[in-house]
Formats: C-alpha cells, structure tokens, sequence
C-alpha cells in the first residue's frame, strides 16, 4: 500500500495492527505503530485519524506506565476529538483519562471523568461500553462510603451485560472481584441481596441516572 500510494489506507492500517499488538499485550509494538500512524496522520493532514492515533498511543503508554505521557496524548486527543465532533472516541478518551486518574489516586476526577464518558456513550447509544462505566463508579462509590450505591451499580452493570452479550475486559477483572467484595462486607448479606436485586432490575436509564448521581448513598 505505501508503494502504491494508498496513504489513508496505510494509516488504517498502522492503527488496525497497533490495536491488534495491545490486544496481544504486547504494548510496546502497540505503541510504536499507534506513532508511526500519528506521523502518518499528521503528514497527510488527517485529523480524524490522528485523533484516533493520539487516543490509542495514550492508550499504550498507559499500559506501559508512562503515565505523564499518556496524559498528554490522551488530552490532545480529547481536544481534537472535541473539535471534530467525534462523539464515540471522546467518549473511550474521557473513560482512559479515568482510568489513568484512578492509578493516580485521584477518584474525585475520575469519577467526573467517568461520568462524562457514560453520558456520552448512553446519548449516542453505544450501550457495549456503558457496563464499564457502571462498574468503575460504583467501585468508587462503595470506596467514598456509597456501599448500596457501589452494589446497584454493579448490578446493574451485570445486567446489562448479559443482556447485550459484552464480557468484561480481564483486565478489569480482580478489582471488580475486589469492589465487589468490599461491597458484601460492608453491607452484609441481607443488605447486599436487596441492593443486588434492586440494581438488577433497574432500566438502563435509570442506572445512567443513579450512576450519575454522586451525592446518592
């Protein structure tokens, strides 16, 4: 494709292989192709692609601990992303920047980070990533006090899941076990069930509306 001068093609490609590498966990190639697609963006005058490239580099770096890094790219991204109007991946920015705060020690920010992604990920209907969402502030919730809260909320989230058919990420696995835990001991098992159910049965805007909800116990 370079040969025949199928630039865009290229750079769909640089960010398809770039995907595949993280996928792989091997976040280092993801990296080195997430700038090389950049590059390749910014040479071409692409700004959607390169939008695209600056969320999926931060994306590495993060996975790789570069952490004031892949702020910054996560930023320019987001920026960019803003001004083009691409909804969907300011969304996955804004939910990223929120896992990054969260490995900072931040949860105030992250939350907000969150909770701007869930907004905008159940206004254009993109319910697959809403779980995550879910999740991420209700383990934060139930960490500032909001045990019931933290319990509906992951209810909800489980819900949802198995009504759409979106497993969680690995990943992302041992702290859901572990809010989860911490959300059964501190409301013990009456208290949990009744949560449990109560989040569960919940329509999805109404979990949207409780997740969004902060100041709820």
């Amino acid at each position: 494709m370079r040969e025949a001068g199928d630039h865009r093609s290229v750079g769909v490609m640089l960010t398809n292989l770039g995907a595949l590498a993280a996928t792989c966990g091997d976040f280092h190639r993801a990296r080195a192709l997430h700038e090389e697609s950049l590059e390749w963006a910014r040479r071409l005058g692409d700004r959607n692609g390169a939008a695209v490239a600056l969320g999926n580099l931060g994306g590495a770096l993060y996975e790789l601990g570069e952490l004031d890094a892949a702020a910054a790219r996560f930023e320019e991204g987001l920026a960019l992303c803003r001004q083009l109007g691409l909804t969907g991946f300011e969304a996955i920015i804004l939910y990223n920047l929120g896992r990054l705060d969260e490995t900072r020690a931040d949860p105030a920010r992250a939350a907000a980070l969150f909770a701007e992604g869930l907004l905008l990920f159940n206004r254009i209907g993109q319910r697959i990533a809403i779980p995550s969402c879910l999740e991420r502030l209700g383990a934060l919730a139930a960490a500032d006090g909001g045990a019931q809260r933290g319990a509906r909320l992951l209810a909800a989230a489980l819900a949802l899941r198995e009504a759409i058919g979106a497993p969680r990420d690995q990943t992302d696995q041992a702290a859901y076990d572990l809010a989860l835990a911490v959300i059964r001991t501190t409301l013990g098992d009456d208290a949990f069930a009744a949560a449990w159910a109560e989040g569960r049965a919940m329509p999805l805007d109404q979990a949207v509306a409780e997740a969004l909800a902060g100041d709820r116990a």
